[in-house]
């Protein structure tokens, strides 16, 4: 006949299992925490270390309107492709800039960190009513791909560089020369 200290130890190695059980569970879901964790982590850290490559709005000298190719990533970009859109390339006046109608059939083994291409497409007495839209492949040293597409419309979107034109850098010459003749008479 079971004894009061047998049904303690009953009670006792019941409570052990059901904390047993317990302990199992919440180490089964920590450790599954731990691993979307890590896989996050993971994807962190292959978004923050790829080459990203952009297409941005030029205007330099004030005159000539281009685009800007740049890696801003921190990884080389392999295979680089880009694409304009026909109806733009059509737009443009024939027989000028012509590195940039030959942009669709080229295609850039290596973009480094930071560096850019510039293609020009016109100058600012140019008109173009269609919207410009690049699209960019390449990909990364393991060979992962990336795409991106970028639309550009040119009533509306400011350029990224306006620099002083030839005309206005020699107006600021003639001024500084001036000034140092007039310093040297007084």
């Amino acid at each position: 006949m079971p004894t009061t200290t047998d049904w303690i130890m009953v009670v006792i190695t019941g409570v052990y299992v059901l904390a047993t059980i317990a302990i199992c569970i919440a180490n089964f879901n920590s450790a599954k925490a731990v691993r979307d964790q890590i896989a996050e982590s993971q994807r962190q850290f292959q978004e923050s270390n790829r080459p990203y490559v952009t297409c941005e709005y030029l205007l330099a000298n004030r005159v000539f309107r281009g685009i800007r190719v740049c890696n801003h990533g921190n990884m080389v970009a392999k295979g680089l492709t880009i694409r304009v859109n026909q109806e733009f390339i059509d737009q443009t006046e024939p027989g000028r800039y012509i590195d940039f109608k030959k942009i669709n059939s080229s295609s850039y083994s290596v973009i480094g960190i930071g560096q850019a291409f510039d293609f020009f497409f016109g100058d600012t007495e140019e008109e173009n009513d269609v919207p410009l839209t690049v699209s960019l492949a390449y990909s990364d040293e393991n060979n992962r791909l990336f795409s991106e597409r970028f639309t550009i419309d040119l009533h509306s979107q400011l350029p990224i560089m306006s620099v002083e034109s030839e005309m206005e850098k020699l107006i600021y010459a003639i001024k500084e020369i001036k000034n140092q003749m007039q310093f040297l008479r007084s």
